[in-house]
């Protein structure tokens, strides 16, 4: 039997996939250098340019789902590290909407022009502080020790794409 929680989970993970894929048009909209890359990449490749944003979809589509299971696994890891109980439909709906006000945010800021890398920090503290509000009952005592933890994945988030041009 299909529960309310459920119906819930399916229209979160779609309104955040929803955005994400927003997201990815609105950077390549702000950075046209970008966008000729992939034009540039699609002629050399014999992709044909009408259907080039519908496989920018599926590979965003990919990219979500693999960024969501990661975030998941990485949340149960701290969790279970510190014998903390959590439901994994909560922590899954709770990823969700973090996810989705950091890429919000993210679209706000590609408005005014800011560097990618600020960007990313950003939307990751951003990112952090909502999943600590929305977990603050289960963390109890270890709010500071998953800002720590997840400070540390996403700095290292960053590291790799600030270095790794």
């Amino acid at each position: 039997m299909i529960k309310k929680e459920h119906i819930i989970f399916l229209l979160t993970y779609i309104g955040a996939l929803y955005i994400f894929i927003s997201f990815i048009f609105e950077y390549f909209q702000n950075n046209p250098e970008m966008k000729k890359n992939i034009v540039d990449l699609a002629q050399n490749t014999d992709i044909n340019i009408l259907y080039l944003d519908k496989i920018i979809i599926v590979i965003s589509f990919i990219i979500f789902f693999f960024s969501f299971v990661i975030e998941i696994w990485l949340n149960k890891l701290f969790f279970d590290f510190f014998y903390l109980k959590i439901k994994e439909l909560k922590l899954a709906i709770g990823i969700l909407i973090s996810n989705i006000f950091s890429i919000l945010i993210g679209i706000f800021l590609l408005k005014i022009k800011i560097k990618f890398y600020i960007l990313l920090v950003f939307t990751n503290f951003i990112g952090i502080l909502i999943m600590i509000i929305l977990f603050s009952d289960e963390l109890k005592n270890k709010k500071l020790y998953y800002g720590i933890f997840f400070g540390i994945v996403y700095s290292i988030n960053f590291v790799i794409h600030y270095f790794g041009k």
